[in-house]
Parts: structure tokens; sequence; C-alpha cells
């Protein structure tokens, strides 16, 4: 009977070792998976946010090289820009 019973507790701490390490490895793996898909994100809003500054560079030097933008320069320069096709999503430029 004591027999019976070490080994009931032997085997059911190995069982408790194993499920904590297999929680642990979970753990791991998921705050592994959660810091890449941060940084994918991170990096896709840094390129964004570099695809809308060459926009403004854009214009501002349309700004810079005239005394007055007419509106006939301003369409011009907008569709020189094909904010569209390049830059999808962004709602306007004024």
């Amino acid at each position: 009977m004591l027999v019976a019973l070490g080994l009931m507790l032997g085997l059911s701490g190995l069982i408790f070792w194993q499920w904590n390490t297999l929680q642990e490895r979970e753990r791991e793996e998921s705050q592994r998976r959660f810091q890449q898909e941060a940084q994918d994100i991170g990096q896709r809003v840094l390129a964004r946010m570099q695809a809308y500054e060459m926009v403004l560079r854009g214009i501002a030097g349309l700004m810079i090289g005239s005394d007055q933008v007419t509106l006939a320069e301003w369409e011009r320069a907008v569709d020189q820009l094909q904010l569209q096709d390049r830059y999808p999503g962004i709602q306007a430029v004024a």
C-alpha cells in the first residue's frame, strides 16, 4: 500500500511538473508571437508615416518654389503625386 501511494505521489508530481513546463513554454511562445506582431505593426505604421512625409515634402516643395500657388498648379501637383494609387488611405491634402 505504501509503495502504491509513493508511486502515485511520484507520478502526480511528474505530471504536474510536465504540465507546468508546458504552460511556461506556451506563455513564452505567446509572448514571442505578441512581440513579433507588435514589431510588424510598428514597422507598417512607420512605413506609412514615411510615405505621408514624402507627400508633405512634395507639397512643401511646391509652396516654397512658387510665390503664389494657383488652383491649377495645386491640382497638377496633387495629380502628379497619384495619391490614390501610391498612397491609398490618404483622405485629403490641404
